[in-house]
């Protein structure tokens, strides 16, 4: 990973990666995606495992593994109003916190007003 040099998981930490151990992280996050309404199976999440680098706030290097839920298609749950996390950088976030404090909104007001506007017909996104 870039500069990083970091051993297989799968091969490091085999246990992690255990489908039948219902207390293994991804048997976990299945039966956490199941309550909240999406069905996955234990074999799509790993198929849909990346690793990522990344820095902390000191400039240290390290990797997280991400589950691209794109995997799920059609996207699959029986709950309106499914939760979604974004992340943003810092001074993006902070001139939005500015902005929704100032108009006293929630903060996903106006993602939900873009997403909107974005998803209209005949609307070309950049």
């Amino acid at each position: 990973m870039g500069s990083l040099s970091v051993p297989d998981p799968r091969a490091t930490n085999p246990e992690l990666f255990d489908l039948r151990n219902p207390d293994a992280p991804i048997p976990q996050f299945v039966n956490a995606m199941k309550m909240a309404g999406i069905e996955i199976t234990a074999e799509q999440v790993v198929q849909g495992i990346t690793y990522e680098a990344l820095k902390d706030t000191e400039g240290n290097l390290f990797v997280v593994a991400v589950c691209n839920l794109d995997i799920i298609k059609p996207y699959q749950s029986n709950r309106p109003g499914m939760k979604v996390v974004l992340s943003f950088p810092n001074e993006f976030l902070t001139t939005v916190n500015r902005l929704v404090r100032e108009e006293h909104r929630r903060r996903s007001e106006p993602v939900r007003e873009a997403l909107r506007i974005y998803a209209r017909p005949g609307v070309n996104p950049p």
